[in-house]
């Protein structure tokens, strides 16, 4: 994988300010790329949850357990982890850990 240094991000940013429907095709191919349901990725998009698109990308183990879900299931899980990054974000428990054990127990039936 390329490193991806600040200066590549800023002209990154310089770019799709003016190039927005580069943008646009960027981040639907990057939600393809996720492996989850387009209603889930749907989802994402309609809820302006970026933040859970991005914590999925980088959590393999994650993004794993929810790929196997069906569709209501990924939406849970996808509600459930944006509601664990607002709750990080604000320095609360660990999200990975909770969202994790909230898999598990829908794995689990319980």
């Amino acid at each position: 994988m390329a490193k991806v240094t600040s200066k590549y991000t800023q002209a990154a940013r310089d770019y799709f300010d003016s190039h927005p429907e580069a943008e646009t095709a960027l981040h639907e191919k990057y939600l393809d790329s996720l492996g989850i349901s387009e209603g889930a990725a749907q989802h994402i998009v309609d809820n302006k949850l970026p933040d859970v698109a991005a914590h999925l990308g980088s959590n393999d183990k994650l993004r794993g357990s929810v790929q196997g879900m069906e569709l209501r299931s990924q939406i849970d899980a996808i509600k459930k982890l944006h509601v664990d990054l607002v709750r990080g974000a604000s320095g609360e428990a660990d999200d990975n850990q909770r969202t994790d054990e909230y898999l598990q127990n829908r794995k689990a039936g319980r």
